[in-house]
């Protein structure tokens, strides 16, 4: 099937934030910033970012209305967060929108996705498109861990709070800035700060032995989590992956995880209950037998990541690394193709799943 092969430009206004036309596998298509253009074919096909009506959003654009929206024989709509689906199609239906398919990032453990709703990883993409392979391997590494966290959240407390009690925070290249958006601070701060009442949490904080040249950057914005840090891999054994969700039932693959399998690294995930089981589920492979993963199971928080910090120390206690990376070869390859494999599959199902939509528009 040739995405080409649908004859009409589709409206994409909101291309330079996220091109949702290239997001559901149709970037060969002729997307247009153009309304009239759009709105004149006779199959006419918008394409746009969810609750880009909304001002509290990111992505909001005011010159998108539902007057116009309601003009369209199919909306197309590109969650790159992880919005609750109900929220979405309340969304949608308050547009009054007559035809309309939704992709998004969120998966929930307590309910499946509504039939008119597809699932993809949205980071990987754009990952992906940024990034080529780099060996890191050497023999001898000065450091642990990297632990990259980025934005404040209380799981990312938690890890700082243990990794400066356990001394392994000398022992790694850590990174907890304040220039990032999208903080979160609650109650669960202050309980993880209880757990340590002997520490107190370092933050904003960049490890003093991180040499500049390391970065992948100059420029430290939240655009540097898509880049994966090969200078910071060849001097580090294995990544502590504080993923964007921590508790809950939502499961979102950031490029926090995508890094580690992209790039073959050995992980410990603090994010939330059953999130391992969720990656094997979709093909990727994690460390137990090597590590105790029982953690991934534990529903109270506190305790998930308690479990969590002590594989860490497991794997810090390991005096041979290299055979480390022996036993885990196979699944680190595994990771990386699946990557890849998943893509792949993105682009053919969603633009299947338009073409179904157009279908007799679709030459």
């Amino acid at each position: 099937m040739s995405d080409s092969d649908f004859p009409y430009p589709v409206w994409n206004p909101a291309a330079s934030v996220i091109d949702v036309v290239a997001d559901w596998g149709l970037g060969s298509l002729r997307p247009t910033a153009d309304l009239d253009e759009a709105l004149r074919q006779p199959f006419s096909v918008a394409a746009i970012p969810a609750l880009c009506t909304e001002p509290d959003i990111w992505c909001y654009m005011p010159t998108i209305t539902a007057d116009i929206l309601r003009r369209f024989d199919l909306v197309l709509v590109s969650d790159p967060e992880y919005f609750d689906p109900v929220r979405i199609d309340h969304w949608c239906a308050g547009l009054g929108l007559k035809n309309y398919r939704v992709v998004t990032s969120g998966q929930w453990a307590d309910r499946p996705l509504p039939a008119h709703f597809s699932y993809r990883p949205y980071l990987l993409r754009p990952f992906l498109f940024r990034n080529q392979v780099q060996s890191h391997w050497t023999k001898n590494k000065p450091y642990l861990f990297d632990v990259l966290l980025g934005a404040r959240r209380p799981h990312r407390d938690y890890v700082m709070l243990a990794l400066d009690q356990t001394g392994l925070l000398e022992r790694s290249i850590v990174t907890y800035r304040d220039c990032f958006p999208g903080a979160v601070i609650t109650d669960q701060n202050t309980e993880f700060q209880d757990l340590f009442p002997s520490t107190t949490l370092k933050w904003p904080y960049v490890s003093d032995h991180l040499d500049p040249a390391w970065e992948v950057t100059d420029r430290i914005n939240n655009q540097i989590s898509l880049i994966a840090p090969w200078e910071i891999y060849r001097r580090t054994w294995y990544s502590i992956v504080c993923e964007t969700l921590s508790t809950g039932s939502g499961f979102f693959l950031s490029e926090k995880t995508i890094k580690a399998m992209y790039c073959h690294r050995v992980f410990v995930v603090f994010g939330p209950p059953g999130y391992l089981a969720w990656l094997r589920s979709h093909g990727f492979a994690t460390f137990d037998g090597i590590i105790d993963e029982s953690y991934d199971q534990e529903p109270r928080d506190a305790y998930r990541f308690r479990k969590a910090m002590a594989q860490v120390m497991q794997l810090a206690w390991f005096e041979q690394p290299n055979d480390v990376y022996t036993w885990a070869q196979p699944r680190l390859d595994q990771n990386y193709c699946r990557l890849h494999e998943i893509e792949t599959a993105r682009i053919r199902d969603l633009a299947h799943t338009v073409k179904n939509s157009v279908s007799g528009h679709w030459r």
